[in-house]
């Protein structure tokens, strides 16, 4: 139970700090709208990394108006808020009121939030695994075109799947020149190893899967890096396939 409390009170640390990195990167985002998107989409980086690499940085208390978010969770001052000592402690440095509870309430209470913590991260990583094995059956028929470029009427859209040996798989009835541009989008991606950056970047989403915030961002990742790759392919090509592609696009989306 000890080594749960220290897990989960580095977790804690790392998604408050991660609500300020959000902000920060949602202003960034914005300020650079009109630049490229590979420029927004590098900006996630930070918060990821911070999300899953437990780094102590410390903050000018100034910088935040609740002196609480400079403070750590200390597991041992957790144990023993049944102490008058303890709480008027608490009280005097942290600025917050600390109710007169017994410590075995506040153990309880802390049990229960690292138990359904634990039960959310192996029901996501179960979940996860049964999606990743039956669109790997769902994919075992489809056609080998060229290299490592497949074909199956069984899926709606293309998109990279593996990642020693990654496969990009089209679907069905795509004609020969929509398949240039949308292999060269998938190739971008498998260039730049997308494919591996956003499963370690899910691995920050399973972790903190209780805070929201780390769900819209890697929504907000996602759609930067598919934009991205969407300039790319745009700039790219020799003859003009805006309105050509932009429709491939709406029609899979």
């Amino acid at each position: 139970m000890n080594i749960l409390a220290t897990m989960f009170n580095s977790v804690f640390n790392m998604t408050r700090l991660g609500l300020i990195l959000f902000l920060v990167i949602l202003m960034g985002r914005y300020l650079l709208s009109r630049f490229p998107k590979i420029y927004s989409y590098i900006l996630w980086a930070a918060l990821f990394i911070r999300l899953i690499i437990p780094i102590n940085l410390s903050v000018h208390p100034s910088l935040f108006t609740l002196k609480i978010f400079n403070k750590p969770i200390n597991t041992d001052i957790i144990k023993n808020l049944g102490n008058n000592k303890t709480r008027e402690y608490i009280s005097s440095n942290l600025n917050i009121e600390v109710f007169d509870l017994s410590r075995s309430k506040i153990e309880y209470i802390l049990w229960i939030a690292i138990t359904l913590w634990v039960i959310g991260i192996i029901l996501l990583s179960f979940h996860t695994i049964i999606s990743y094995i039956k669109m790997k059956r769902k994919i075992s028929t489809a056609t080998l075109i060229r290299d490592n470029v497949y074909e199956t009427d069984r899926i709606e859209s293309p998109f990279v799947f593996g990642i020693i040996k990654p496969k990009i798989y089209l679907p069905l009835g795509i004609s020969e020149r929509e398949q240039q541009y949308l292999i060269y989008h998938e190739e971008i991606h498998i260039k730049r190893c997308d494919y591996i950056i956003k499963q370690i970047y899910f691995l920050a989403v399973i972790i903190h899967w209780f805070n929201p915030i780390v769900w819209k961002a890697f929504e907000l990742m996602t759609q930067d890096m598919e934009m991205s790759c969407d300039e790319r392919v745009m700039k790219d090509f020799k003859y003009d396939i805006k309105i050509e592609y932009s429709n491939s696009l709406l029609e899979f989306a």
